[in-house]
Order: structure tokens, then sequence, then C-alpha cells
């Protein structure tokens, strides 16, 4: 009988892929990445399947790989529900459930938020980075309020104080929604992150290039660390960029 004319074999050969791919992301801590997109193939072989009585017990995997995505998010009360349907639409337990099981209950006699066994707590470079943010958000602040304190002793106020000062204000806030984000463990902080040091880079490449328009139009030379803080910036930003797409602690930590 072929594959294509036979349901079962279709759901067993489609589920059993679906669930190797969530397992091996599962233990190497990368299931974040995937993760969206694993749910909506979980959805839609649900739809097609999870009625369909004629399948017998191999439809226990649908839930068995709803409860992996759930624990993964951090949602433990749903992984518990969902694996305890596979147990008892298989009628027996098996060590995939036993092991998710014990994960589970840890989890939740946890106090605090709740998190997945295999995050890792913030270290590392990711702790380097962390601080770092904290030192730039202090220097944020410190910035605004000198330029605030400038201001507010001038009867006629400049452009680029102005500009300076709603800078250091966006960056500063900026900088706080980043430090939440990694803080919180969130999932969302990878991107949270990147887009802050993309923004920071934009906004230090706009600061360099006004400066640069403003000597040239003065037909003055720039003084020589008039860019120090755009070459730092630029250097810096890729780095932070480049580790948090491709690192294995950002995946592991940040999943809440």
């Amino acid at each position: 009988m072929e594959i294509s004319s036979n349901p079962k074999l279709i759901f067993s050969k489609n589920i059993d892929e679906l669930l190797d791919s969530i397992q091996n992301d599962f233990d190497e801590g990368t299931l974040d990445d995937s993760i969206a997109k694993y749910q909506i193939q979980v959805d839609e072989l649900a739809r097609e399947y999870q009625d369909d009585k004629t399948l017998g017990k191999i439809r226990y995997k649908l839930y068995e790989a709803q409860s992996y995505i759930d624990f993964y998010q951090g949602n433990f009360k749903g992984a518990e529900t969902f694996i305890n349907k596979a147990v008892e639409l298989r009628g027996d337990s098996f060590e995939d459930a036993e092991r998710l099981r014990t994960s589970i209950q840890n989890n939740l006699k946890q106090d605090g938020p709740k998190t997945s066994n295999n995050q890792v707590s913030i270290g590392g470079w990711l702790g380097y980075f962390t601080f770092g943010l904290f030192v730039s958000l202090g220097y944020s602040i410190y910035n605004v309020y000198n330029l605030a304190k400038l201001l507010s002793g001038l009867s006629v106020y400049k452009g680029q104080d102005i500009l300076d000062t709603l800078f250091f204000i966006i960056l500063a806030i900026v900088q706080v929604v980043a430090i939440y984000f990694v803080i919180k463990c969130s999932r969302y902080a990878r991107n949270v992150v990147i887009g802050s040091l993309l923004f920071t880079i934009f906004a230090y490449s706009f600061d360099a290039g006004v400066s640069n328009a403003v000597y040239h139009y003065l037909n003055q030379s720039a003084p020589s660390n008039t860019y120090e803080a755009f070459d730092r910036t630029i250097f810096f930003g890729i780095i932070w960029i480049i580790y948090f797409s491709i690192s294995k602690r950002v995946k592991r930590t940040l999943v809440r």
C-alpha cells in the first residue's frame, strides 16, 4: 500500500519528523528559533487528524509535541495537561513522557518566575553585555543632565544642543527597554537588543553626518576626537549584533 493513499502512514511520517525536530531543538536549547513554525505545523496536523479516530493511539504524538512547545514557552500547566493527555490516549506512559513530566514538576515547584530546565542564567559574554547596558544607561543619563544644565543657562538655544539632548533621552529610553527585556530573560529580548543596537548605530551615524556637514559648511577641520564615539559604536555594535544572532547562551537564556 502506498504511503500517499494511507492517512495513518502519512500522519505517522509527518508527526515523527516533527517530533524529532522539536526534541532535537529542545535538547540543544535552540527551540526558540523555530517554535512559531512548529506551532503552525502542530496546529495544521491537529486540524486534519486530531479527531480522526481511525488513526488510533498514534494521535498521542500530537499532544506530546504540543507539550514540548508549551513547556519551552514556560506554560508548564499547559504542558502538563498535554503530556497527560498523550499518556492517556496512548494507554501507558513512556520514557520521553516521564522525562518531560519530571521537568514540568520541577519547574512548577520553583518559586517566582517559571523557567525551562533548558534555560541557563545570564552570564559569560551576555553578562558582560548586560553590565555594559547599565553603564551605557548611566552615561546617557549623565549626558542628559549636563545638556539640560547647559540649556537652562542659555538665553538662546542652539539647535545642536537640543538635538543632542533629545538624542540621549531617546537613547536612554531604548536602553531601559533593552535592559528590561534582558533581565526578564524574555524570548523577545534578542530582537529588542538587536533593534536597539541598530538604532544606536543609526543615531550615531546621523550625529556624525551632521557634525561633518557643519564643519564642512564652516570650512573647518573636525577635532581629532569628533568621531571616536561613532567609531566605537559601529565596531562594538556590529560585534554584539553578531553575538546575539548566533550565541547559544542567548538562545538558551532568553526564553521566557
